[in-house]
């Protein structure tokens, strides 16, 4: 470190100086103070909470250090790891105006590049553009994670950060915005991301409290093609082809990085089309498993399997959700296909991954008549499709078969509950 001082002032400011650690060539510059640092690795966690400002008694911060000129920095490091997140080939350089609140840089990494402003008004905003942003796998085992976690969200700043090209494991996610304020004694934000197969646009709100934080999100997922919005978030083997929307309110108590389930309350509503679940191996898809209702057995007349276990096709998905405490709770959730009708009620619990389920299957047996009616006798068979619109699929409904599916969702158990006569014929 040198430092050129003028003793003309009490107490003697800084007029120019450099600070360089590891091999960084840096001389004294003619102006400004340069700190300079060249490491193969930097916990900028470990020195955040070093030189972390101490509070006076009022709470605010008061700083140690003397008045200093403008700032210039370049920072280099083969690893930098903040918030458990590691960051690899950074440097980071930028400048900050003598007694400005506002300090511009540069960042580039292998997984990070963009331009920033970091304003230290308030709580703090951080304004800036990534050009593309590989997320990181954490560093962590899960139970330090959550403990960083809460550390770290004690104060978060506010934010409006445009990724141009966002990416987790490889998989291209897309373009995403986050627009945050602090206001109204919460972390009020929003979020909007897109790509060639969807749409997502969430705004949520997390109310910071010692004893009773909680946050809540409302949400809107337009997807064009569920097939490969899928493959983009790693289930690239679960549904063909569809388009569907899901919207919804959730809360829950806590961060709104971490969703406890305990808590979790709020309903959804799922709408799907033209699509087809793919045969998947046990525990895989996870929720979606519960839909794909390929563990149904044999039945009587008619073998299910050659209906759901290779794929079931769907024409459309529609229902409502309410959960209550992390359990998922439908009435009636409609799956209608080509080859079958399916009822759906009853509670899924999300923590444990089990499933209580009332599945009614209405096999599509007169509209199979139907059209073959038609074929050899096309008066005929437009007179058996008529009738069988409207006493509502009585051939249909002589064949629907009712389960009870329980247990976890990777290794569900069914139970065969009986065949349902038609419902004229039930009064």
């Amino acid at each position: 470190m040198q430092v050129v001082r003028r003793h003309d002032s009490n107490p003697p400011a800084i007029v120019r100086g450099v600070v360089a650690i590891g091999d960084t060539g840096s001389g004294l510059p003619d102006r400004n103070l340069l700190v300079a640092i060249n490491l193969p690795r930097i916990d900028a966690d470990f020195w955040r909470r070093l030189l972390a400002a101490p509070k006076n008694g009022n709470g605010a911060s008061e700083s140690t250090l003397p008045a200093l000129p403008a700032l210039q920095f370049d920072l280099r490091a083969n690893e930098l790891n903040v918030h458990e997140k590691a960051f690899h080939d950074v440097r980071v350089t930028g400048n900050r105006a003598d007694s400005a609140a506002s300090t511009r840089f540069e960042l580039k990494s292998r997984e990070l590049a963009g331009n920033f402003e970091w304003n230290s008004s308030g709580e703090g905003k951080l304004t800036g553009r990534i050009a593309q942003l590989a997320l990181p796998e954490s560093v962590a085992n899960p139970a330090t994670l959550q403990a960083r976690t809460s550390e770290v969200i004690d104060h978060i700043p506010a934010l409006d950060i445009t990724v141009d090209q966002l990416s987790y494991k490889d998989r291209a996610l897309g373009t995403v915005r986050v627009a945050a304020e602090n206001r109204d004694d919460g972390w009020n934000a929003r979020v909007e991301m897109k790509n060639e197969d969807g749409t997502l646009d969430a705004s949520g709100r997390w109310r910071r409290s010692p004893t009773l934080p909680d946050t809540r999100v409302e949400f809107k997922l337009a997807a064009k093609s569920i097939e490969k919005l899928l493959a983009r978030i790693g289930h690239p083997d679960a549904v063909r082809r569809g388009s569907a929307n899901l919207a919804g309110t959730l809360s829950w108590s806590g961060s709104p990085f971490t969703i406890d389930y305990p808590s979790l309350g709020g309903t959804l509503e799922l709408n799907a089309a033209n699509g087809q679940f793919v045969k998947l191996e046990p525990g895989v898809g996870r929720l979606l498993g519960v839909l794909s209702l390929q563990s149904l057995p044999r039945r009587i007349t008619l073998d299910f399997r050659d209906i759901f276990s290779e794929g079931f096709a769907f024409d459309s998905i529609g229902g409502q959700v309410a959960v209550a405490r992390g359990v998922m709770e439908t009435r009636e959730l409609q799956i209608q296909g080509p080859s079958a009708k399916v009822l759906m009620s009853g509670t899924v619990n999300l923590a444990a991954e089990t499933q209580n389920l009332k599945v009614r299957v209405q096999p599509a047996v007169g509209e199979t008549l139907a059209v073959g009616a038609m074929i050899a006798n096309p008066i005929a068979g437009a007179v058996v499709w008529a009738a069988q619109k409207i006493f509502k699929d009585p051939l249909d409904q002589a064949f629907a078969f009712e389960y009870g599916v329980t247990g976890s969702w990777a290794d569900p158990k069914v139970e065969k509950l009986g065949q349902q006569k038609p419902a004229e014929e039930t009064k």
